[in-house]
């Protein structure tokens, strides 16, 4: 990991903890479709003793790194979270409560913004992974697929 990224993820980290709200571009598929690769998220402080429900996405830091990641919350007990990317096969280490840094509150979509909610959409993801897998994987190839034709279109009526 470069040093530029981690500065970054320091950065975004202090700003929520003063209470600001973050605009940040996210990369990877994990979290496809609900949050497509190099989309923008809008990140809110987490309350200090909130304890964010079963299917809420977080952003948080990750065991015995300095990476933060962008993951929907799939079971907790008192004091520990664990945390699963919709398109992962496999949960994330088991993390504190303390190691969440915000909770993700909305996504920008071919330039609308909508909200992040538990919802019909994320309770089926919890209970049928394998299924949400496969199909989160369908779901991000159509996407992409009409993302490059939309930017395609794009460059070519600027060329024209």
């Amino acid at each position: 990991m470069t040093t530029e990224i981690k500065k970054q993820g320091l950065l975004i980290a202090k700003a929520l903890e003063t209470g600001l709200r973050v605009r940040l571009r996210v990369g990877g598929r994990s979290m496809t479709p609900s949050i497509l690769s190099r989309s923008w998220v809008i990140v809110r402080p987490r309350d200090e003793n909130e304890i964010p429900p079963l299917g809420t996405v977080v952003m948080l830091q990750t065991t015995n790194s300095p990476r933060y990641i962008v993951h929907r919350v799939i079971s907790s007990n008192g004091e520990q979270i664990t945390t699963q990317g919709d398109s992962n096969l496999a949960p994330d280490e088991p993390v504190h409560y303390s190691r969440i840094v915000g909770i993700v509150a909305s996504r920008e979509l071919f330039g609308r913004r909508l909200a992040m909610r538990p919802n019909a959409w994320s309770r089926w993801i919890l209970r049928h992974p394998t299924a949400a897998h496969k199909l989160n994987h369908l779901i991000a190839n159509v996407l992409h697929c009409v993302a490059g034709l939309a930017l395609r279109r794009r460059e070519e009526e600027t060329a024209a």
